[in-house]
């Protein structure tokens, strides 16, 4: 949509909340389904160069605003989109490591807007640092670093509990690590 000069927050919004509907009218699996969903636009947003902090903010606002619509569970598809946000960025790198904490950045200010759960955007956020790197190399450790301090200064920020994000950001990096196979 960015080609063509479309409103790409409200069609990342839409998408979002497509495939909520879909996949709970069909018994997918609904929070894998948001998070690749996610993960997909954020990467073809910076792929042509858009706003991935406005991509993310509204990728989250959707997944919250369905997931409460259709009474799913809204903390997992929070941070299986957040994790899938950060994730699309991919790669590690001065570049992606900035495009992580500006993605976190409108993470935490989506799910604010919505009254959405930081705590679980904060824990996706780091979660999907881990699982786009891979790996905890120096590159990939100042990415995860770049990520928190984004999430707790956004939090605070909006004026969120910073002491809760921040140890969501933990349990996510923790999580995250042991997905990666780093005790």
């Amino acid at each position: 949509t960015a080609q063509v000069g479309g409103d790409l927050g409200a069609a990342t919004k839409g998408a979002v909340l497509g495939v909520l509907k879909g996949t709970k009218e069909v018994g997918g699996e609904t929070v894998q389904a948001v998070g690749s969903t996610v993960q997909t636009l954020v990467k073809e947003t910076a792929d042509v160069g858009g706003d991935v902090a406005l991509v993310a903010r509204q990728a989250i606002e959707g997944t919250i605003e369905g997931a409460a619509h259709l009474g799913l569970k809204g903390v997992d598809a929070t941070a299986a989109a957040a994790a899938g946000a950060i994730a699309g960025v991919g790669g590690v790198g001065r570049a992606a490591t900035d495009t992580a904490a500006t993605v976190a950045q409108g993470l935490i200010r989506g799910a604010s807007n919505v009254g959405g759960d930081l705590g679980s955007t904060a824990r996706g956020a780091l979660l999907g640092v881990l699982r786009g790197t891979k790996d905890l190399s120096g590159q990939a450790l100042d990415a995860l670093g770049a990520t928190a301090g984004s999430v707790v200064k956004t939090t605070a920020d909006v004026g969120g509990d910073v002491a809760a994000a921040a140890k969501a950001a933990v349990e996510g990096a923790i999580e995250g690590a042991k997905e990666i196979g780093v005790d």
